[in-house]
C-alpha cells in the first residue's frame, strides 16, 4: 500500500514538471531585461532606440527620458533575441522589424512578435563590444541594427549596417 502511495506520488509530481516545462519552454518566452533604454553612445552623443511619437517608426533620440525608449529583450528559441517595445501606447508588446512588416526594407518600425515579423529575429553579439553592451545582427538582413552616419533626432534606424553598434542598456 505504502509503495502504490509512492509511486502515485512520483508521477503526480512527474506530471506537473511536465506540464510546466511544455507550457514554459514552448509558449512563454523568457525575459532578461525589461522596459530598458537600448542607446548607442557616440562621443557624449546618444542615439537610443525610439518608438516615435509611440510607433510604429523606431527611429533615433538624443535621450533615454521617455516611455517611448522602453524595450525588452525576447528570447523566442533558437539562439535568437528580439526587441519588443514596452513603453505603452497601440504598439506595445510589437518587436523592432522591418517597416511596415516590408521585407524589402531595412528601415526599422514596430511589427509582429509572434509569429515574428519580417527582421524581427536577431542574435546578441558581446565581442568587440564594452561591458554590459551588446550589439544585434539581424538574421534577415545579416546585417546589424544601427543608425545612419550622420545621425540626429528623427534619423531611422537599419537593420543592414555593415559595421556593429554596441549598445548600452540603461
Amino acid at each position: 500500500m505504502r509503495l502504490k502511495r509512492m509511486q502515485l506520488g512520483a508521477a503526480a509530481v512527474l506530471a506537473v514538471c511536465a506540464a510546466l516545462l511544455g507550457s514554459t519552454a514552448h509558449s512563454t518566452p523568457a525575459y532578461a531585461i525589461s522596459g530598458a533604454c537600448f542607446y548607442y553612445p557616440d562621443s557624449g552623443n546618444h542615439a537610443a532606440l525610439n518608438a516615435w511619437n509611440g510607433g510604429p517608426a523606431v527611429k533615433v533620440y538624443h535621450s533615454c527620458a521617455d516611455p517611448n525608449d522602453r524595450f525588452t529583450i525576447l528570447f523566442p528559441g533558437g539562439g535568437n533575441v528580439q526587441l519588443e517595445f514596452t513603453g505603452g501606447g497601440s504598439n506595445n508588446g510589437k518587436c523592432i522589424g522591418d517597416t511596415n512588416n516590408d521585407q524589402n526594407n531595412a528601415s526599422t518600425g514596430l511589427t509582429g512578435c509572434s509569429p515574428a515579423g519580417w527582421g524581427t529575429l536577431f542574435t546578441e553579439q558581446t565581442s568587440g563590444c564594452g561591458s554590459g553592451q551588446l550589439a544585434f545582427k539581424n538574421n534577415h538582413w545579416n546585417g546589424y541594427l544601427g543608425p545612419p552616419n550622420p545621425y540626429s533626432d528623427g534619423s531611422e534606424f537599419f537593420l543592414n549596417n555593415f559595421g556593429f553598434f554596441c549598445f548600452t542598456i540603461a
